[in-house]
C-alpha cells in the first residue's frame, strides 16, 4: 500500500510533468506567433517598398511634361528653366528616398534579396551614367543621413571620376 505521502509526492510530480509539457508548448506556440508575425512584417515590408517605389514612376506616367523634364533633366540638366529643375529635383527627393527605404530594409533582412538587387541595380545605373542626378546629388545630398549617403556617394564619385 502507498502512504498518503507517496501519493502527494507521486500527484506533484506529476503536476511538475504536465506544467513542464505545458510550458514548452506555451512556448512552441509563442514561437509559431512570433514567426507569423516576421513574416508579416516582411510581407508589408515588401508591399511598402513596391509601393514608394513605383510612386515616382506612376507620376512621371500620368504627366507627359514631368516625363518630359525628367527625361531632359537627367541627360542635360542644364536646359531646364528654374521651375523644371525644381520639379526634377523634388520628382529625384521621391526617387531617392524610395531607394534609401530599399537600402534601409535590405540592411534588416526585411524585403526580398531579388528586390534589393533589382531595385538598387536600377538606382545604380542611373546615378552613375546620369549627368542631371550628379547636379541633383551635389544640391541635395545633405539631406541623406549616413550610411545611405555614403552608400550612394560611392556611386557619385565613379562616375565623375569616369569608373
Amino acid at each position: 500500500m502507498t502512504s498518503r505521502k507517496e501519493r502527494i509526492e507521486v500527484t506533484a510530480l506529476v503536476a511538475e510533468i504536465v506544467g513542464a509539457v505545458a510550458v514548452v508548448i506555451s512556448v512552441v506556440y509563442l514561437a509559431m506567433q512570433v514567426s507569423e508575425g516576421n513574416k508579416e512584417l516582411r510581407s508589408q515590408s515588401h508591399y511598402n517598398a513596391l509601393s514608394l517605389g513605383s510612386r515616382p514612376f506612376e507620376i512621371e506616367l500620368e504627366n507627359a511634361e514631368l516625363a518630359h523634364i525628367i527625361r531632359i533633366g537627367y541627360d542635360r540638366p542644364e536646359e531646364l528653366s528654374e521651375d523644371e529643375w525644381y520639379r526634377f529635383t523634388q520628382y529625384q527627393v521621391m526617387a531617392f528616398n524610395a531607394w534609401e527605404y530599399y537600402f534601409y530594409e535590405h540592411e534588416k533582412s526585411a524585403i526580398p534579396e531579388q528586390l534589393w538587387i533589382g531595385a538598387n541595380a536600377y538606382y545604380v545605373e542611373n546615378t552613375s551614367t546620369k549627368p542631371g542626378l550628379w547636379k541633383f546629388w551635389t544640391e541635395y545630398e545633405h539631406i541623406y543621413a549616413e550610411p545611405f549617403h555614403s552608400y550612394v556617394e560611392s556611386f557619385m564619385r565613379g562616375a565623375e571620376e569616369g569608373d
